[in-house]
């Protein structure tokens, strides 16, 4: 499905939508912003928090994967721009040299940040009645799978999951989602409502923790990450994003800044 995508923006995003078919240790998280995207891979806690060696070779060999799979696609060596990883400062040169970056930063994440110069790069293997049968496929594996896990998964957690991943294109409305889920409107309405939760409030949640989480961690412009959470105004985003927290994200973004700022002071002090 990868070689098969028209361009490697939408390679990324079947990447992340299936990797659930390869691999039930971690899921895989793009977001597509104004100059970089990035490809964040997220450990399942209860599944390898009793592994940790196991967890932190398998993500690191995934980040590994991907770079070289962006080579074979674009027939060129690709250079990330930032990554993020737990490591040891011994293997810092080694990680350098296989991920080819300098900009290794430690974190509790693990991310790879690349330039949008080639999200819309187009993928020269690219063929599209190939991958429609490929997709058709997977979306069978991954129905099948889903049944399997039925059990262990809610609605409302399946719907929060797939919010999540696929915030860097807006939250789509109910029967965006029902359609997605071969469930008409009232239905799906209907299965939440027995989990005691309805659809307005998952997405309400989804917004606010993509809401934090750009804050927190990008330099994106307040307009955009208001547009990218489906607001068509700033002040509309501003006056949810109160009501949440009680703060305005104006207020929550200097605050952070200064604490980071603080924190790099305090090293460079030590």
């Amino acid at each position: 499905m990868i070689r098969n995508s028209h361009t490697v923006g939408e390679a990324f995003q079947h990447c992340a939508d299936f990797t659930e078919l390869l691999t039930d240790l971690f899921r895989t998280k793009v977001t597509n912003g104004k100059k970089t995207f990035v490809a964040e891979f997220i450990p399942i806690k209860e599944k390898t928090d009793a592994f940790p060696v196991l967890r932190k070779q398998l993500l690191e060999l995934s980040m590994a994967f991907v770079l070289h799979e962006l080579d074979g696609l674009l027939f060129t060596k690709i250079e990330p721009v930032a990554v993020e990883m737990p490591y040891e400062r011994a293997s810092l040169g080694e990680l350098r040299r296989v991920l080819r970056c300098d900009r290794i930063k430690p974190g509790k994440r693990y991310r790879m940040e690349f330039s949008n110069d080639f999200w819309n790069e187009p993928i020269v293997a690219a063929s599209f009645s190939l991958q429609q049968v490929l997709l058709e496929r997977a979306g069978q594996l991954r129905a099948s799978a889903g049944s399997r896990a039925a059990k262990e998964e809610t609605l409302s957690g399946h719907i929060s999951r797939l919010l999540e991943n696929n915030t860097y294109l807006g939250v789509p409305s109910l029967q965006q989602v029902a359609a997605n889920l071969h469930l008409s409107t009232r239905s799906l309405q209907r299965r939440l409502k027995e989990e005691g939760v309805s659809y307005g409030e998952l997405a309400e949640s989804v917004r606010k923790a993509t809401a934090m989480h750009y804050l927190r961690s990008s330099d994106y412009p307040l307009k955009e990450i208001s547009f990218m959470l489906g607001y068509n105004e700033l002040s509309a985003f501003s006056r949810a994003f109160k009501k949440w927290t009680g703060r305005s994200p104006q207020d929550l973004r200097r605050q952070w800044t200064g604490a980071n700022r603080d924190r790099v002071d305090m090293a460079r002090g030590a």
